[in-house]
């Protein structure tokens, strides 16, 4: 046995340990993956009804306001319009908002269960600079 075989053997044991220790971390988040979808999979999902009332101003009069749920824009919204939406979502919380360019309203949350299915939301566009969005209960 020459001195490289020798020395090849601390080598190839630590390769071996990585290779070990990488494996085993794979599997360990394939498996945190696997239990988060599980998770989403076992929440109740109900039919909400959001409605967003945006009333009629002179400031920003010809410009549609973007409407986001969960940071995911779903639609937009004309000056002086009412939109209504039957969407399926998930019990739990939820954000909404309302955006046009750099300027958007504050974000209202939100939380959907089975005895709380209607929410309702006027908006406005501030006086100034901005865009006011509520909740209505």
């Amino acid at each position: 046995m020459n001195s490289i075989q020798r020395n090849a053997g601390p080598y190839l044991r630590s390769a071996t340990f990585l290779f070990l220790c990488m494996l085993l971390l794979f599997l360990i988040l394939l498996t945190s993956c696997s239990k988060e979808e599980k998770h989403e999979e076992d929440k109740a999902y109900y039919d909400v009804t959001l409605i967003i009332n945006r009333e009629g101003a002179w400031g920003g009069a010809f410009l549609d306001y973007s409407i986001y749920l969960d940071d995911e824009e779903i639609s937009s919204v004309s000056n002086g319009s009412t939109k209504q939406y039957v969407l399926s979502l998930a019990e739990g919380k939820h954000t909404i908002y309302l955006k046009w360019g750099i300027v958007s309203s504050d974000k209202i949350d939100f939380s959907v269960s089975k005895e709380s299915l209607r929410f309702s939301f006027p908006a406005k566009t501030k006086s100034t600079w901005g865009i006011d969005l509520w909740r209505n209960d």
